[in-house]
């Protein structure tokens, strides 16, 4: 799976850069989880919060844990610019598995405690499992997010 491009929801861009909500940003609070998604999830960026309220369409499978794998260290800095980059760890691999799952559309990924959205893929193009090899999904090589002040 190459890098994915994340879109960030609406509400969490509205929760942390105007001062409530979730506390993300510097430093990032919460850990943080990547799931993967069948196609009868369509995100709506403007109104979905929270995982919960979508979780019933994440894909299932052996070898895949439902709400999806960690994605380690998340951080967030600001440069001398003022440029916001939030990064974290790239979420261990979906091993190989004949009985895994083979509709993956895209991924979501959220702040474990409080459940709240942070961001989705864009749609893979066709459904992607991990029947016939390993899964993975990469942030792109900028991180997660990058803000120009």
């Amino acid at each position: 799976m190459p890098a994915v491009q994340f879109n960030l929801f609406d509400q969490f861009r509205l929760n942390n850069f105007n001062g409530g909500g979730v506390d993300f940003i510097l430093p990032v609070t919460g850990a943080l989880n990547m799931a993967v998604m069948s196609a009868l999830y369509v995100p709506d960026q403007n109104t979905d919060t929270d995982w919960t309220a979508i979780s019933a369409n994440e894909v299932t499978g052996t070898g895949y844990t439902l709400g999806g794998n960690p994605c380690d260290n998340g951080t967030a800095t600001v440069d001398a610019g003022g440029v916001v980059t939030v990064d974290a760890a790239d979420p261990d691999t979906w091993a190989q598995d004949p009985a895994g799952f083979s509709n993956g559309r895209s991924c979501v990924l959220y702040e474990v405690g409080s459940g709240q959205l942070i961001g989705y893929s864009n749609d893979f193009g066709a459904d992607q499992g991990n029947l016939n090899g390993d899964f993975f999904i990469a942030f792109g090589v900028a991180g997660i997010m990058v803000s120009q002040r």
